[in-house]
């Protein structure tokens, strides 16, 4: 168990405590940190869909946009609400010739 990569030091990481996940409440802020040197555990992949994901692949309404890095590929999707990502200001930038219509109605 462990960040395991072939080029490890290619990477920097850091970490805060934000919360954790309560599948009815939603995202907790805890009142104390864990204690130095408390177990951490990798999340799984069928948890990070859960509270990654307001709908499924494929859903009416969804907009697959990708895969979280650094685990296998589609293995956990990124799935994008397209109600709320389009219910506040939204842009679609791109240059002459960047299709910016058909990505806009593909978002309809």
């Amino acid at each position: 168990m462990g960040f395991v990569h072939p080029n490890p030091e290619i990477y920097e990481i850091t970490v805060d405590v934000i919360g954790y996940f309560h599948p009815s409440l939603g995202f907790m802020n805890p009142a104390k940190l864990p204690d130095p040197g408390a177990k951490v555990y990798l999340a799984s992949d069928e948890g990070l869909k859960v509270v990654l994901n307001k709908k499924p692949v494929g859903a009416v309404g969804s907009a697959h946009i990708g895969s979280l890095l650094l685990r296998e590929a589609g293995a956990v999707p990124i799935v994008l609400d397209v109600k709320e990502l389009v219910s506040t200001h939204m842009a679609i930038l791109a240059g002459t010739g960047g299709r910016q219509v058909l990505h806009r109605r593909s978002l309809n």
